[in-house]
């Protein structure tokens, strides 16, 4: 729907997919318990720093989709950075610190919601084979890349 919107008024809409580096580790070695917090407080932390018409869900283990409308590059580089960040600088219970990777993407007026979603997975990956901890946007369909 929100693609659909972006598309009719000319509107940008933005992606952002996050993942806790080294989730399996916090599980592995504080149990699934403790991980169970980490996510809690994970989705808390992104809760506080969006808008309220942001669309923010658990996407599946310790991924986390964001979808912003009427985000455009500029602005949905900066929130995933203050998400990045607002992490990083985060005591977790027993964990104590965590980081998390970011893939960004923007809406293209030809875009299915598939193709602006497997930009963000590519820029997700990319900010993970980097060393993680960080954001790598996906801007368009030939994949340029800004980092």
């Amino acid at each position: 729907m929100e693609a659909e919107r972006a598309r009719r008024f000319s509107l940008p809409l933005s992606l952002i997919l996050i993942d806790i580096d080294h989730f399996k580790l916090v599980n592995d070695t504080y149990g699934h318990d403790t991980g169970d917090e980490v996510l809690k407080q994970l989705a808390n932390i992104v809760q506080e720093n969006i808008r309220k018409l942001d669309v923010f869900a658990r996407w599946g283990g310790e991924e986390f989709l964001l979808l912003c409308p009427s985000t455009d590059l500029d602005n949905i580089q900066i929130l995933a950075d203050k998400l990045r960040l607002a992490v990083d600088n985060s005591t977790f219970p027993k964990v104590n610190h965590l980081t998390i990777s970011i893939g960004v993407s923007t809406f293209e007026k030809s875009d299915s919601f598939s193709e602006l979603f497997k930009r963000a997975d590519q820029g997700l990956y990319y900010a993970k084979k980097q060393g993680r901890n960080q954001v790598y946007t996906i801007e368009c369909q030939n994949c340029d890349e800004r980092a």
